[in-house]
C-alpha cells in the first residue's frame, strides 16, 4: 500500500513529499526520522487535499492547500480551494478563460484546438 508523507517547515510550508510503498516503508521512515522538520501523512481522504511542494499546511484543520493564485482570491475553508472574486463564466465548448488580476475579471483568451 502506498502512503504519502509531507515534510513541513516551521512556517507550515510543504518542503518535500515522499512516497512509501510496502517495500520502501522502512527506508522512508528512516528519512523521516533523520529530518528535524515534521512529517505528516497526506492523502485527499486524510487531509482534504494531497500535499504538494509549496502548499501550506493548516495544523488546526489538518488540511493542505495550494499557494494563493492571485491576491484577490480568497480561501474557501469548506473546500480548501481558492475562490475568485467573481465566478468563472460557463465556457462554451473549447473556450478558454483566464483571470486578469488588474481588471479583476475573467477574459476569454481563445479556444482549444
Amino acid at each position: 500500500m502506498k502512503k504519502y508523507f509531507a515534510e513541513i517547515s516551521v512556517a507550515n510550508i510543504v518542503l518535500d513529499v515522499a512516497l512509501c510503498d510496502a517495500n520502501q516503508t522502512a527506508e522512508g521512515i528512516k528519512k523521516i526520522k533523520k529530518s528535524s522538520n515534521s512529517w505528516i501523512e497526506t492523502s485527499s481522504e486524510l487531509t482534504g487535499n494531497r500535499a504538494g511542494i509549496g502548499y501550506t499546511y493548516d495544523p488546526d484543520n489538518n488540511v493542505f492547500y495550494t499557494p494563493q493564485p492571485y491576491p484577490s482570491w480568497t480561501l474557501n475553508t469548506s473546500t480548501w480551494k481558492w475562490d475568485p472574486p467573481t465566478a468563472k463564466p460557463v465556457a462554451a465548448e473549447l473556450e478558454i478563460w483566464s483571470w486578469n488580476e488588474d481588471s479583476q475579471s475573467w477574459e476569454n483568451i481563445g479556444y482549444q484546438e
